[in-house]
C-alpha cells in the first residue's frame, strides 16, 4: 500500500509505503527507509519485535504511546471511522472516508490530509497517522 500528501498520486508525493507489515519512507523499500513494522496489534521501532521498542499500541480503538495501556499514555481514539485526541471524542483530528483522511468532518478535495491506494485497517492507520506526524 501506497501513501501520499494530499490528493496527489504523484511519487514525489508518496510519503511512505507499506509493504508486508512494515512501513518504509517514500516509495523505496530498503533497510535504511526503514521506519517501523507492524505485528500483534502494535507499532515498532525499525525492525525491531522487542517490547522495549514499542511506539504504539492499540486496544480497544485507543493508541496508547509506548508499551503501557494508560491513559495518560493515550495519543488517539477512533470511532466510526473517525480519529479523535480523546476518549469522550470531543476533539475530532481526521475522518476516514473510503481510502483518504480528511482534516475534521470536511469533505473537499483541498483537505485531503492524505489517502492510500488500498484498503488499510486500523492498526495501518496508526502507521500512516506516526508517518503523518513524522511528515509534517
Amino acid at each position: 500500500m501506497n501513501i501520499f500528501r494530499g490528493n496527489s498520486s504523484l511519487r514525489e508525493d508518496q510519503i511512505a509505503n507499506i509493504r508486508l507489515n512494515q512501513v518504509y519512507l517514500g516509495y523505496r523499500n530498503d533497510q535504511a527507509s526503514l521506519l517501523c513494522n507492524i505485528r500483534n496489534q502494535c507499532i515498532y521501532k525499525g525492525s525491531s519485535r522487542s517490547s522495549r521498542d514499542i511506539l504504539f499500541r492499540l486496544r480497544n480503538n485507543n493508541v496508547f504511546r509506548g508499551n503501557i495501556p494508560d491513559m495518560t499514555n493515550l495519543v488517539c481514539h477512533i470511532h466510526n471511522k473517525a480519529v479523535y485526541r480523546d476518549i469522550q471524542r470531543k476533539k475530532l483530528i481526521c475522518t476516514i472516508i473510503g481510502k483518504r483522511l480528511y482534516k475534521g468532518l470536511s469533505r473537499e478535495l483541498k483537505d485531503v490530509i492524505c489517502h492510500t491506494n488500498a484498503e488499510f485497517d486500523i492498526v495501518e492507520l496508526v502507521a500512516i497517522l506516526y508517518v503523518m506526524q513524522l511528515a509534517e
